[in-house]
């Protein structure tokens, strides 16, 4: 079985955007130790798994900003469109953009390492018994999207059905279209009482476990 840890990131910001000029992104200096710590942890913490590892960055570049690791793969081809306007159509644009990567795999974890996680309690917990494994939002409405485990067919026709350009213009969440198609076509997941990390919340400027 090959499972991989994909992180889509958007390292260095475009203070221009309409997502930075409404407050929705952390400021480029902060969200550089966040990257950075974020990103050594998961690694640390899943050593000893073996783990092909991603990054995908929609941003500018990176280089010299932030130490990546080794043993790291870098993508820094991908578009960032739509991104600037909704998130969740920027990490469409980005699986997208590695549909051949993220193929090769039969489970694809996504992680987005702005967050850092406390311990490795959900992955582990996928590692025990590998399926579609996630987290719901408040109300149980929605998934939380910062970590989770997926087939990678299932991702992989879920982006047939669901477009950047049509979030953006119906202001869509990616939390909740991805619940939606779950259900509406009766997809088989599990889900787990919480993921066990820090969520930096640049509107609030607050730290929430989760």
């Amino acid at each position: 079985m090959k499972i991989c840890i994909f992180m889509p990131t958007t390292i260095i910001i475009d203070t221009s955007s309409k997502l930075s000029k409404q407050n929705m992104l952390e400021i480029n200096e902060k969200r550089l130790k966040q990257y950075q710590n974020g990103i050594k942890k998961v690694l640390d913490l899943n050593k000893k798994h073996n783990f092909d590892i991603y990054i995908a960055d929609n941003g500018y570049n990176f280089n010299g900003k932030i130490q990546i690791p080794e043993g790291i793969n870098i993508i820094m081809n991908n578009p960032n469109k739509y991104g600037k306007f909704n998130k969740g159509a920027g990490i469409h644009e980005i699986w997208n953009n590695n549909i051949d990567i993220i193929s090769k795999y039969n489970y694809i974890i996504h992680f987005e390492p702005r967050q850092e996680l406390i311990d490795n309690s959900f992955i582990d917990n996928f590692i025990q018994n590998p399926r579609t494994l996630f987290t719901y939002g408040q109300n149980n409405n929605h998934f939380n999207t910062g970590l989770f485990a997926i087939k990678s067919n299932e991702l992989i026709s879920y982006l047939q059905y669901n477009h950047s350009n049509v979030m953006v213009q119906k202001c869509l969440s990616l939390e909740y279209i991805l619940f939606n198609y779950y259900i509406n076509n009766n997809i088989k997941y599990d889900v787990i009482d919480k993921m066990n990390l820090k969520w930096y919340d640049a509107y609030t400027q607050k730290t929430y476990i989760m």
